[in-house]
C-alpha cells in the first residue's frame, strides 16, 4: 500500500509512486504515534507543583523528555502535560494514573493522552534533563 499525504483535503502522493525507499508513512500517523507519548494531566496540578518534582514523580516510568507546567495564572486554563521517550513508558504512567498510584505534593495526579499537537519549540518545550532542569520556570 502507498501512503498518501493530505493536503487541503485531498489525498497526494508526494513522490508521484516512486520513491526508492517505500511508501511513506502519513503525517497524521506520525503525529497519533508521538501524540501516544505525552500525556496532559487533568487533575493533581496544584500551585505548589514543580517541573522539577513532576519529572522526577514521571521518570520511575521511562525517560521524561519535556514536562511543562503553566505559570499558576494560567494553570486553570491550560493543562500540563509530561512527553515521554517511549510510548510504553507513557502507557505504563496513564496506567499507574488511572490506578489512582499518582500523588505530586499529596494530591492525585489524573491524566489522559494528549490528544492535540504540542505547540511549536519554545522554551517551554525543550530536553529535560541535568541542568538545564533547574534554569526553567
Amino acid at each position: 500500500l502507498k501512503a498518501r499525504l493530505k493536503f487541503h483535503g485531498e489525498s497526494v502522493d508526494p513522490t508521484g509512486g516512486h520513491c526508492p525507499c517505500g511508501p511513506r508513512p502519513q503525517w497524521s500517523v506520525v503525529a497519533a504515534k508521538m501524540a501516544r507519548a505525552s500525556l496532559d494531566l487533568t487533575s493533581g496540578i496544584t500551585d505548589l507543583s514543580s517541573r522539577i518534582a513532576l519529572k522526577m514523580m514521571f521518570a520511575q516510568f521511562g525517560e521524561v523528555s519535556a514536562c511543562w507546567i503553566p505559570p499558576l495564572e494560567n494553570r486553570v486554563k491550560e493543562r500540563a502535560f509530561v512527553k515521554f521517550n517511549r510510548p510504553e513508558a507513557a502507557q505504563a504512567a496513564l496506567d499507574a494514573c488511572k490506578g489512582g498510584q499518582i500523588f505530586l505534593d499529596g494530591v492525585q495526579v489524573a491524566a489522559e493522552w494528549r490528544l492535540t499537537p504540542g505547540k511549536t519549540q519554545d522554551s517551554r518545550d525543550f530536553d529535560a534533563k541535568g541542568s538545564n532542569l533547574l534554569s526553567s520556570r
